[in-house]
């Protein structure tokens, strides 16, 4: 779920008043907020910094979507122009059909008669966007408390410059650590001792979260998980980790 952060609260970042310049990081970090509950607008505000796309005069549309890159999110990007229209109804087709995890960033921006007529802003403000439900897109604003809630597109649909639409990166990888190298007689097995050992029960733990003490004796726990292993990925299911599990094991990501 994520969070709303409150720009004020956070003073200066690098030198910049977060109150009037900080709704890029605060927006950034609502979302990020969903792959890192460690982050917050310092963080996100200090990396748009260090990347020279965060000053007192706010965070740069290609900073958005830079930062988005680097906190591990793809993005869709639509530029409305605050005319509605074509690109507008595209993205709000995307929010409507979207289903699993998906968040979006809208940045509006001053367009009615005079600042106190304008909803958000009387120059550019980044929002967040974490729902679509009954018609209506959840705002999370960190500019206003009492601006975060529910609101019809309409009330958004001319004041929006640009969008976008955000989704966590297919980030599956494989086990980063060393592979056991097998013995001689061809496998690893229940009453082996040593570094090897060690190397396969490092690989379970990673694989599937069995807790193994990492002793370098292959004991019944790891004899468990290796059974618990080969029945997962259609094995041979006999405790004997030999050359296709070596196998598999390097072929599988997460």
């Amino acid at each position: 779920m994520s969070k709303t952060f409150i720009q004020a609260q956070w003073g200066t970042v690098c030198g910049v008043n977060m109150a009037t310049s900080g709704c890029g990081p605060s927006s950034l970090a609502c979302i990020t907020y969903n792959n890192d509950t460690s982050i917050n607008p310092k963080k996100t505000g200090t990396w748009l910094h260090n990347a020279g796309v965060f000053s007192s005069a706010g965070t740069t549309r290609a900073g958005m979507t830079s930062g988005l890159h680097h906190y591990g999110f793809t993005t869709t990007y639509y530029k409305p122009e605050h005319r509605g229209g074509t690109e507008w109804q595209k993205a709000m087709n995307q929010i409507k059909s979207a289903s699993g995890d998906w968040w979006a960033i809208f940045l509006v921006v001053g367009t009615r008669n005079g600042a106190k007529d304008n909803l958000w802003t009387s120059g550019g403000h980044f929002i967040s966007i974490t729902d679509y439900k009954n018609g209506k897109l959840y705002v999370r604003d960190s500019g206003a408390k009492g601006r975060t809630g529910y609101y019809d597109p309409e009330t958004l649909r001319y004041d929006t410059n640009c969008i976008w639409f955000i989704r966590r990166k297919n980030t599956k990888v494989g086990y980063n650590g060393t592979f056991p190298t097998l013995p001689s007689k061809g496998c690893l097995k229940k009453g082996d001792k040593g570094d090897q050992v060690k190397y396969l029960q490092l690989f379970l733990n990673w694989y599937g979260g069995y807790n193994i003490p990492v002793d370098k004796s292959f004991g019944p726990k790891t004899d468990n998980a290796v059974r618990a292993f080969q029945k997962a990925n259609k094995l041979a299911v006999d405790g004997w980790f030999g050359p296709a599990c070596l196998k598999k094991a390097k072929e599988i990501k997460k």
